[in-house]
C-alpha cells in the first residue's frame, strides 16, 4: 500500500515539474523595429508572427513572437521642368506705301515667321520713318524693314545692323525719280510745261519724308547740283501721296522711288501704287529725271538683340522668301522679289551724299 502511494506521489511530482517547467518559459516580448522606407504615399504596415507551444497534446500558451512597426517617410517629388516662354519679337515697317496695306502684309509675314522660328511677333507701322528709327534706338523695336537712308541714320545713331538687302526683279539697287504732270496736262491747266530741272526754280515741290532716300536725300542733291531753288516745300508722308499730289496738281513736282519696267511690261515705279484707283496715272504723270543708283532698303536689327535671335530670324526670312506664299506677301509689302545678305559698305554712297549736302546725321531725326 505504501509502495503504491509512493509511486503515485512520484508521478504527481513529475507532472508538476513538467508544468512548472513550461510556465517558467520567459515571457515573450513585443519588439518594435522602426524601419525607414521612402514611398510615394504614407502607409502604416504591421506584421505579426504567432507560434503555439503544445505540451503532451495540450495547448499551454500562445505567444506573439514579433511585431514590426514600419515608419513611412514621404519623399517630395522634384518640381516639374518649366517650359521656356518664346521671345516676343517687335517688328516694325516704314509707311513708304499705304499703311493699311503694309500692316496687313506685315501681319501675314509675321505669321509665317512665327512658324519658322517659334518666336512670337508683334507688328507695327508708325506714321513716319523717324518713328521707326526712334523705336529701334530706344529698344522698343527689335527688327525693322528700313529704307536706305533710314538705315544709315539708325546705324550712325545707335549701331543698328543691316542683315538683309531687298531685291526687286534681280536688282539690289533702285533710283530716285522727280516727277511732274505731263506737258499736255499742264497746258490744260494753263501752266507752262516743265521739261528740265531748271524749270523747277520757284516751284512747289513735294518730298515724301525727311528720312527717305529716294523721296528726299537723292532728289534734293539732284536739285542742288542743278542750282535749283525751290519755292514751297512739303513732306507728303509717303510715295503714293507724292504721286497723287502731282496727279491732282497740288504741287508742280515731287520726288519718289523708281524701279525698272516689270517683266510683263508694266511700270515698276511709285506710280504703280495708285494705278488701281487712277489707271491713267502713267499718262498724266511723267518722269522728269532719274538719280544715280541707290542700294535697296534693308531688314535691320537693333544692336542689343541677342545674336541667336538675329540669326534665326534672318534664316527664317530667307526661307520664307523661297516659298510661293512668302514671295507673294513680300511683293504686296514693298514689291520685293528676293533678299540677299546685306553689306554695310554698300551704303557708304548714301553717307557720302549726306555729307555732300551738309547733312547732320546726329540731328536728323531729333
Amino acid at each position: 500500500m505504501r509502495l503504491h502511494r509512493l509511486l503515485a506521489l512520484l508521478v504527481l511530482l513529475g507532472a508538476m515539474l513538467i508544468v512548472l517547467g513550461a510556465c517558467a518559459q520567459p515571457t515573450p516580448q513585443v519588439i518594435e523595429k522602426p524601419v525607414t522606407v521612402v514611398v510615394e504615399k504614407q502607409v502604416a504596415v504591421e506584421k505579426q508572427v504567432v507560434s503555439t507551444v503544445v505540451v503532451e497534446k495540450q495547448i499551454v500558451s500562445t505567444v506573439v513572437v514579433e511585431k514590426e512597426v514600419v515608419k513611412v517617410v514621404t519623399a517630395t517629388p522634384p518640381p516639374p521642368t518649366a517650359t521656356p516662354t518664346p521671345p516676343t519679337i517687335r517688328m516694325y515697317f516704314v509707311p513708304s506705301t499705304e499703311a493699311d496695306v503694309v500692316l496687313a502684309s506685315g501681319k501675314q509675314i509675321a505669321d509665317l515667321l512665327e512658324k519658322r522660328t517659334g518666336y512670337k511677333f508683334e507688328v507695327a507701322v508708325p506714321t513716319s520713318y523717324a518713328a521707326v528709327i526712334e523705336a529701334l534706338c530706344a529698344d522698343k523695336a527689335d527688327v525693322a524693314w528700313l529704307a536706305t537712308f533710314g538705315y544709315v541714320l539708325a546705324n550712325q545713331r545707335c549701331g543698328v545692323e543691316a542683315r538683309l538687302t531687298t531685291v526687286r526683279f534681280g536688282l539690289s539697287t533702285y533710283r530716285a525719280q522727280i516727277i511732274t504732270l505731263a506737258d499736255a496736262e499742264r497746258e490744260k491747266k494753263g501752266l507752262k510745261p516743265i521739261k528740265t530741272l531748271e524749270d523747277l526754280n520757284g516751284a512747289k515741290f513735294a518730298f515724301t519724308d525727311p528720312v527717305s532716300t529716294s523721296g528726299n536725300l537723292f532728289p534734293r542733291a539732284m536739285l542742288l547740283d542743278a542750282g535749283v531753288k525751290l519755292g514751297e516745300e512739303i513732306f507728303a508722308g509717303g510715295h503714293p501721296q507724292v504721286v497723287l499730289a502731282v496727279y491732282n496738281g497740288d504741287v508742280d513736282a515731287g520726288a519718289t522711288f523708281w524701279s525698272p519696267i516689270r517683266p510683263d511690261g508694266t511700270i515698276g515705279d511709285a506710280r504703280r501704287n495708285v494705278m488701281e484707283t487712277y489707271p491713267d496715272v502713267e499718262q498724266r504723270v511723267k518722269i522728269l529725271r532719274l538719280s544715280n543708283e541707290i542700294p535697296n532698303d534693308t531688314v535691320s536689327f537693333r544692336k542689343t538683340l541677342p545674336q541667336e535671335y538675329k540669326d534665326r530670324i534672318v534664316t527664317a526670312i530667307l526661307d520664307m522668301a523661297k516659298s510661293p506664299e512668302g514671295l507673294d506677301l513680300l511683293g504686296k509689302l514693298y514689291n520685293i522679289t528676293g533678299l540677299v545678305p546685306a553689306v554695310d559698305s554698300d551704303y557708304d554712297i548714301v553717307r557720302r551724299m549726306g555729307e555732300t549736302l551738309g547733312f547732320d546725321f546726329s540731328q536728323a531725326i531729333k
